[in-house]
């Protein structure tokens, strides 16, 4: 078996294992299985957050399962994630897919359900009649910020260090969508968020030690980014544990929650 680099001379070979939004994703690397008779075996797409390799797509062609393809094509991915100094690799999926995750269990992989995951577009939050009544009350008092500047990433380190986060989790969020609350030099509360490679936003960390009006001031300023930025375009994805989160956005969107969750996701991790 040889694995390779799908691009436009060879995608043709592989177009039947994946969608053709999958292949045309210029935010991913496609890598293949090409079998003893040169044909296609195995694909994946392979994109990046952070110090992870994030693999969005693998699928083996029915017919070629039990060869060895899907392993030997894992077993390249890791050498090459390693090779360019990532610590892990990350695969999202659903719940359907086919032996995914008994498979990826029995490869070192920590595989588990993905609670409550929700994917919310930001123009359903930022054209609501909730924003422009929490805008009408919003006064800018330099507290509530994005986390660029020496003076603020001071204060979130030190509160990171307070909770006990890694630290090495600050590399993964923005600094331009990260909006936090800063009283008397702490964080009294913040909301941190990575940018997909997608170009969705996705909520890593949400705290508010403080005050609803702190919240508030918070996606309020949060507001102000995304219409700078002109992300309005965009989705909005986190998790929610407590449903805190979730019931925010009904309030905000004045949509129920059903309309937003992700049904039957999985992930799976493993260290490089």
């Amino acid at each position: 078996m040889q694995c390779t680099r799908i691009t436009g001379e060879n995608a043709d070979r592989f177009g039947h294992l994946c969608p053709a939004e999958v292949m045309n994703d210029e935010n991913t690397v496609k890598l293949g299985v090409i079998g003893e008779n040169g044909s296609a075996c195995s694909i994946c797409a392979v994109g990046v957050s952070g110090q992870a390799t994030v693999i969005d797509w693998i699928y083996t062609d029915p017919d070629k399962r039990e060869t060895g393809a899907a392993s030997f094509l894992l077993e390249n991915i890791s050498e090459l994630v390693s090779d360019m100094g990532f610590d892990r690799i990350e695969v999202n999926f659903r719940s359907d897919d086919e032996g995914l995750d008994s498979f990826l269990a029995g490869r070192d992989f920590l595989v588990g359900v993905e609670s409550r995951l929700y994917r919310v577009p930001l123009e359903d939050i930022i054209y609501g009649r909730e924003m422009d009544s929490l805008n009408e009350s919003f006064t800018y008092n330099g507290k509530t910020r994005s986390i660029m500047g020496k003076d603020t990433m001071e204060s979130v380190n030190e509160f990171f260090d307070s909770e006990g986060i890694d630290m090495s989790y600050l590399k993964d969020i923005s600094l331009d969508y990260s909006i936090v609350h800063i009283e008397d030099g702490n964080v009294t509360g913040g909301m941190f968020v990575s940018e997909l490679d997608n170009g969705d936003l996705h909520i890593n960390y949400l705290v508010n030690g403080s005050s609803p009006r702190v919240l508030s001031d918070i996606i309020c300023v949060f507001y102000d980014v995304i219409i700078e930025k002109e992300k309005t375009g965009s989705n909005l994805v986190f998790t929610d544990q407590t449903g805190d989160s979730i019931s925010l956005i009904e309030h905000l969107t004045e949509n129920d929650r059903e309309d937003y969750e992700i049904p039957g996701m999985m992930y799976a991790v493993k260290a490089i």
